[in-house]
């Protein structure tokens, strides 16, 4: 070894194991800024998912719901047709927006 390269490392103990020590903390500080990336985007989507379904609730007519029974027979009432076709209607602009 030259001096220039002996005076470098003059005082490590082994200067592979500080190599591998300084590698393994940029890699534990690359995946934990990954995994507050991901974390932050979640939060983000969770909050606009619930904005979508409080704004998809408030249209809910909660008296014509009740009305259905749940079979074919609603198909044959227009009323009910009318809350059934409106329903698909907000949920579709809920989904597609």
């Amino acid at each position: 070894m030259t001096d220039q390269q002996t005076t470098r490392f003059h005082g490590m103990k082994n200067p592979r194991l500080t190599a591998a020590a300084l590698l393994l903390a940029i890699l534990a500080a690359g995946v934990f800024f990954a995994w507050w990336v991901v974390s932050r985007a979640d939060r983000e989507m969770r909050a606009g998912l619930l904005q979508q379904t409080r704004l998809a609730a408030q249209a809910v007519n909660v008296e014509r719901v009740q009305a259905l029974s749940g079979t074919a027979a609603d198909l044959d009432s227009p009323g009910k047709r009318k809350t059934l076709t409106r329903r698909h209607q907000g949920l579709a602009h809920v989904i597609f927006s």
